[in-house]
């Protein structure tokens, strides 16, 4: 009886031990996984944000960026994109080459994919000056904005 006891409290033991190892592995692994810088940048007027960070769900070191409509809510459904643009170092890299003229063209900021740069490697981007160009049409007035991004976090 006494050994059985034995063998129940070291089996338990056991088990604790490789539940608390699992579940530190997977602190450290979920921790390091997404150290990533990510760069962020607001318009000066207020109303949009943009932010270049990594995909979580991908394996690659490359970066995308996104706009957000931080302005009225309820002007977000009448808001059209004419044209976006990402410079790295005042060099154009990715976005519209011109403006977005036909209504079909341009992006409705609240459904279409907001995006202004697709899978850029972390080399071209880290310690370098990243500003986004924003052209957009509310109640048909053309606004224009420059969005300097930051390096915000490494997480």
């Amino acid at each position: 009886m006494v050994k059985k006891r034995k063998k129940n409290i070291y089996l338990i033991i056991a088990i604790v031990i490789i539940l608390l190892s699992s579940i530190v592995g997977w602190k450290f692994y979920d921790g390091n996984q997404w150290k990533n810088p990510r760069w962020e940048g607001k318009s000066s007027e207020g109303n949009w944000k943009a932010v270049l960070s990594k995909d979580k769900n991908s394996n690659s070191d490359k970066f995308f960026g996104m706009l957000y409509w931080t302005g009225n809510k309820k002007d977000e459904k009448k808001i059209y994109i004419t044209l976006s643009q990402f410079y790295i170092n005042d060099k154009y890299v990715a976005g519209d080459r011109a403006e977005r003229v036909s209504k079909k063209e341009q992006i409705v900021t609240d459904k279409d994919n907001r995006g202004f740069v697709d899978w850029e490697q972390l080399e071209n981007i880290k310690d370098n000056k990243l500003v986004v160009y924003l052209h957009w049409k509310q109640d048909n007035q053309l606004h224009k904005t420059k969005i300097q991004l930051k390096k915000v976090t490494d997480h």
